[in-house]
């Protein structure tokens, strides 16, 4: 009888696994609905993120004025939404004390954390002494 003819040795091509893909980058934008408010009157700021997870607060502090310029905490959470978006109002206390015009910063916590300004109007005005 003829002898079996001798079969071929299976190849076996190893399976690699795909490298995970890098996190999505996470961003963050600040922004208001007014560049300019009278004391008094009340500014809404608006925080933008993108592949923030709904929940997450994120941290905020206020400079350039004095915390009893505003009715609000100067420091805070903007708490992310399921868009992605958190928004606070500030009011500007009509004082009475003259103090001229103001600049209001908001911004997210961090090394340059992105900011807005909002400048705020004093209504205030001390009267102009009369010579005697």
């Amino acid at each position: 009888p003829a002898a079996p003819s001798p079969s071929a040795t299976p190849s076996i091509t190893p399976s690699t696994t795909p490298a995970p893909s890098p996190p999505a980058p996470v961003t963050y934008a600040i922004s208001s609905n007014k560049s300019s408010i009278n004391e008094g009157e009340n500014v809404e700021v608006l925080v933008t993120t993108t592949n923030v997870a709904e929940g997450t607060n994120v941290p905020f502090s206020i400079f350039g004025i004095s915390s009893s310029d505003i009715a609000e905490t100067s420091s805070g959470n903007f708490t992310i939404g399921f868009f992605g978006t958190a928004l606070k109002t500030f009011s500007a206390v009509e004082d009475g004390i003259t103090e001229g015009t103001e600049t209001m910063r908001v911004q997210i916590n961090g090394i340059n954390g992105p900011f807005v300004d909002i400048t705020i109007n004093d209504l205030s005005t001390s009267p102009t002494p009369t010579p005697s």
